[in-house]
């Protein structure tokens, strides 16, 4: 099968395809033919060396990719709830997944079945970025009627799921975004949407409860203009800085909160209800072949790609 790997840290110009065995999967785990897998700003971060926290028990060649959605090829020996022919959608095994490539293995604690509803491209939306926004509004958010919410970077793929947790809970939302993004917020049912390229948000006046960095571009110190005293401050991306402001910020009346999160078959399961009951929805930006992963992958770390919604690579 065809893979994306690397052998050292650095740019995209590290990156290649190259012919590997088919995996084989362990006991709890299955093999699945991908179909579609996202492009995430983590999948940078680590071939950079940005992450090596996450990447200091791998050697090296590692691969690229941690979502997926895709059919079941081989199941392992205590696999019951699965069968090959399956449709499903899930992470990738942190030792050795990766979904850029044309098969990947996945520990069944870490899989769903596919929503019937969903294209795959949809699919491939909800394990990483859907069970990370689930994991910060119920584990962190706790949203309730009239809490007032900003998400800075609510057209990604993360900021469009917390956009509408959070609206099911009855609070009250703003959320940041290019122009070309308006439309969208709106249609999913954003209360406010402030265009960041015309509006400086930390002069607006305006204060709130809870506001969720989802892009890495806003820090504590930044965020405590705008933020309610006792309110909240929860960041997507974490680092050192902020796993350090989270700690100084235990005595403090405002809090930073950084939200790690590796979704359970429990986590997807809930959220393949909400879909297939209408309450959420994922929203596909763009589909581009998997063959042109390193192309791609290059302009979107360099910020060439705008508009709402994720990325997503379909294998043909």
């Amino acid at each position: 099968m065809k893979a994306l790997q690397y052998n050292q840290y650095g740019g995209t110009d590290v990156l290649n395809w190259v012919e590997t065995p088919i995996p084989i999967p362990g006991k709890e785990e299955v093999v699945v033919a991908v179909k579609a897998a996202t492009i995430n700003p983590t999948d940078n971060k680590m071939r950079a060396g940005e992450l090596k926290l996450l990447t200091a028990f791998k050697s090296f060649p590692m691969g690229m990719g941690i979502d997926f959605a895709g059919i079941i090829s081989a199941v392992g020996a205590d696999v019951t709830e699965f069968k090959i022919g399956d449709e499903v959608m899930g992470l990738v095994n942190n030792s050795n997944g990766h979904s850029f490539a044309d098969f990947t293995v996945a520990n069944v604690k870490h899989i769903s079945l596919k929503p019937s509803s969903l294209r795959f491209d949809e699919a491939a939306c909800i394990p990483m970025n859907a069970g990370t926004a689930l994991a910060a509004v119920d584990g962190y958010v706790k949203p309730v009627p009239g809490l007032e919410i900003l998400i800075n970077g609510a057209a990604g793929g993360i900021g469009l799921f917390i956009l509408q947790l959070c609206k099911l809970k009855g609070a009250i939302v703003t959320g940041t975004c290019g122009a070309e993004s308006i439309a969208t917020l709106q249609e999913l049912g954003a209360d406010e949407v402030i265009d960041y390229k015309t509006t400086d948000i930390y002069s607006a006046g305006k204060q709130y409860d809870v506001i969720l960095d989802t892009s890495g571009k806003m820090s504590f110190d930044q965020a405590k203009a705008v933020l309610k005293d006792h309110g909240s401050f929860c960041t997507m991306t974490p680092n050192l800085d902020s796993l350090i402001g989270q700690i100084g910020s235990v005595l403090g009346g405002k809090k930073e909160k950084n939200v790690l999160a590796v979704p359970s078959k429990k986590e997807m399961d809930h959220l393949q209800v909400l879909i297939e009951n209408g309450q959420l929805k994922p929203v596909v930006g763009k589909t581009v072949p998997m063959s042109q992963a390193v192309e791609v992958l290059s302009e979107f770390e360099n910020g060439k790609l705008k508009g709402p919604g994720k990325l997503v690579l379909i294998n043909q």
